[in-house]
């Protein structure tokens, strides 16, 4: 079987599924920043979570045959491949490295889910803010960690207030474990952030080991990328 991944280009503002739609395809995201999105009665948009590339989002809703629980909708010009649902399932079946892979992947995110249920109820609003910059300062593989969002969507994030996180952000400047060049940060000591934010040493990011799907790492460079698989007879 081939299969073909398209790295499409999108812009800040393009919606890629809605909330309650029926999920049809698995998203890699190689570059960029993709959030999810929930209307409450109100109105008013909640952002459940922010993905940086490299990393795959969609597969839970397709997985579990449920539709989208929120909306995706990309905030920076990003470059995202999306694998059809039926591809996805052939390619699964044919490769057994990808079911242990996606296994892997979503008990993390399990534990991440868990963890956050965990930091609204414990975690103080500096700790919090200090493991969400260790997280992107993982996804973005240098000292440098740029924010996309605003003060108010990162308060979404952080179940808190924008002033609070203003407050937060100045006293981690106060500190010396970050300083702040508009809406980036530059970490200044990574170790002493962590220990912040009750974080453990620094691991190795999942989206870059040997098990990884090599389309993830090659769509950041390549617009096209190709997969053969070979049936077994």
């Amino acid at each position: 079987m081939s299969v073909m991944w398209r790295a499409n280009r999108y812009r800040r503002g393009d919606v890629l599924f809605y909330e309650g739609n029926m999920p049809s395809s698995v998203y890699f995201l190689c570059k960029g920043r993709v959030k999810l999105v929930r209307d409450d009665r109100a109105e008013r948009c909640h952002i459940l979570r922010v993905f940086c590339g490299p990393d795959i989002f969609g597969e839970r809703a397709l997985l579990a045959e449920q539709p989208y629980a929120a909306s995706a909708q990309v905030m920076e010009d990003s470059l995202i491949c999306a694998l059809d649902a039926e591809s996805f399932f052939e390619l699964w079946r044919v490769e057994p490295e990808l079911s242990r892979m996606f296994s892997r992947h979503l008990a993390r995110k399990l534990a991440e889910a868990d963890g956050a249920t965990f930091n609204l109820a414990q975690r103080t609003i500096l700790e919090r803010l200090a493991g969400l910059i260790v997280s992107r300062l993982e996804s973005s593989g240098g000292a440098m960690v740029r924010f996309s969002e605003s003060r108010r969507e990162l308060a979404d994030l952080l179940g808190t207030s924008a002033e609070a996180v203003s407050r937060g952000l100045s006293e981690l400047a106060r500190k010396n474990l970050v300083s702040i060049e508009g809406r980036r940060l530059r970490v200044l000591d990574e170790a002493r952030l962590r220990y912040v934010g009750h974080l453990p040493p620094q691991r190795h990011d999942f989206y870059h080991g040997p098990a990884c799907v090599p389309a993830i790492r090659a769509a950041r460079s390549e617009p096209i990328i190709a997969l053969k698989q070979r049936r077994k007879e």
